[in-house]
């Protein structure tokens, strides 16, 4: 059964379990997940401050990306499987490389996700009701977390991979350019 299928409780419990996965990727795509969730809420109830079109954009904008965090729970998960397995078994340089990768790519987009939906909370921030101004920063400190914590499974796996770690810059820029307003946005 994927992880995303299972009750939160038993999610937790297998998170700590003595089993490779799931683990630090996984629960990354899940916090994330969750920031998306929290900050969805504060959208709809803010609906009436939206252009109707706008609305519609965002909203499926958000729910994709939030559906997408939630496959990476389990795709996380599987990756780190195979680069443990990879490891276990000595394979070979490509086999592992290719294992390294994949393992990267998964936090990596999480990080995008995370970035793309920040960029969508400081864009329209005005527009949110202020009685969920609290629910609002919680959603921004949870998609922050989780970008930060997958980022650290990209650095982990990216050494050697050249297209990992032009991605990881990419991330790391666009983070670097929203930050400063994010830490506005949470002192008010």
């Amino acid at each position: 059964m994927a992880l995303y299928s299972l009750s939160l409780e038993k999610y937790l419990n297998k998170l700590a379990e003595k089993i490779p996965a799931p683990g630090g990727g996984s629960a990354s795509a899940l916090v994330s997940a969750a920031g998306v969730s929290l900050f969805k809420m504060c959208f709809v109830y803010s609906q009436m401050n939206f252009n109707p079109r706008k609305f519609k954009i965002l909203d499926r904008k958000l729910e994709a990306v939030r559906k997408r965090l939630i496959r990476l729970i389990e795709e996380d998960k599987k990756a780190y499987l195979e680069l443990n397995d990879a490891y276990r078994k000595k394979s070979g340089v490509k086999k592992l490389e290719s294992a390294r990768k994949k393992a990267g790519e998964i936090p990596a987009e999480i990080c995008e996700c995370c970035l793309r939906v920040l960029r969508i909370m400081m864009e329209n921030k005005e527009n949110i009701k202020k009685i969920f101004s609290s629910d609002f920063s919680a959603s921004l400190k949870f998609l922050m977390a989780g970008l930060e914590a997958a980022r650290i499974f990209v650095v982990i796996n990216c050494k050697g991979i050249r297209s990992l770690e032009t991605r990881l810059d990419k991330i790391d820029r666009e983070y670097e350019e929203i930050r400063k307003e994010l830490k506005k946005c949470l002192r008010k």
